[in-house]
């Protein structure tokens, strides 16, 4: 199971952290405080380990939040900013995370276009790919099946919708 420290919420404004003064969260001992400016897009933020991900309010920014010690907040940084040509002209229409094998997080641009983020922090390891195909994106979603997690993409290709499995990798064994 994936758990933060506290509540993250995404807003359009700005991020705030709630939580509580005394263990058990109730209305009366919640405890709310900004933690970033940027604002959030109305798209599910994405947890990978312990770090949230979030598309900017401006629905061209994928961004993420991570707990600081020393300042006891959580701070944030912009992960499209050394490909933000690929955001340029288009919207992240939707996205999925695919834990395993290879921690990735797909996107899917309003313009049909595929874009996959390997983001493995504890290695400080960020990477932006983008698989050329001659369909056109809709959707994708990243469903567990054994020790990998399956990407089936919802990918119009001459006017037909098809649903197709993209990536697996079998590990052996279930």
């Amino acid at each position: 199971a994936r758990t933060l420290r506290t509540l993250i919420l995404g807003a359009t404004g700005m991020e705030w952290e709630i939580k509580s003064s005394q263990g058990a969260f109730t209305a009366k001992t919640a405890q709310v405080s900004p933690q970033s400016y940027v604002g959030s897009a109305e798209l599910p933020a994405i947890i990978v380990g312990n770090t949230v991900l979030h598309v900017a309010r401006n629905w061209s920014q994928v961004r993420d939040l991570k707990y600081d010690f020393g300042s006891d907040s959580y701070r944030g940084s912009d992960c499209t900013i050394m490909a933000s040509h690929l955001f340029e002209e288009y919207r992240v229409a939707g996205w999925t995370y695919q834990q395993h094998p290879d921690s990735i997080v797909w996107v899917v641009s309003e313009d049909g276009a595929h874009i996959g983020l390997t983001y493995q922090i504890e290695h400080a390891f960020i990477a932006w790919h983008r698989p050329d195909t001659q369909g056109t994106f809709h959707a994708a979603r990243a469903i567990p099946a054994g020790r990998a997690d399956v990407l089936f993409d919802a990918v119009e290709l001459y006017v037909v919708l098809f649903v197709e499995i993209i990536s697996t990798t079998y590990t052996g064994g279930d």
